[in-house]
């Protein structure tokens, strides 16, 4: 799984949470944007609809703020996955579809 990370400069957000999942369902490409809003280390992680971590996405310092990861996701095969954004002390799930 390949991804780019990206991270605006547009102010810093008053929670953490993975903000938006584009498109939803995806087939080759999803982006994934999420919010910190203090610097934090994080492990951004996908996992399949059995629980089985398919990928990491990001495991790193993250500075507060907005920021979007891109990730080729044509090695997936159909089905439901899922998003896990996770720093010291707080986790957000969010759910995508793959559909070929």
């Amino acid at each position: 799984i390949a991804l780019g990370v990206e991270r605006s400069e547009q102010g810093f957000p008053a929670e953490f949470a993975i903000t938006g999942v584009h498109p939803n369902p995806f087939n080759s490409a999803v982006t994934v944007t999420y919010s910190l809003p203090r610097a934090s280390n994080l492990r951004l992680t996908l996992i399949d609809g059995s629980g089985r971590t398919v990928g990491v996405l990001g495991k790193r310092w993250g500075e507060a703020g907005r920021h979007t990861v891109s990730v080729d996701a044509s090695a997936l095969t159909s089905g439901i996955y899922f998003v896990r954004l996770e720093t010291a002390g707080s986790v957000s799930y969010s759910k995508l579809v793959c559909v070929r």
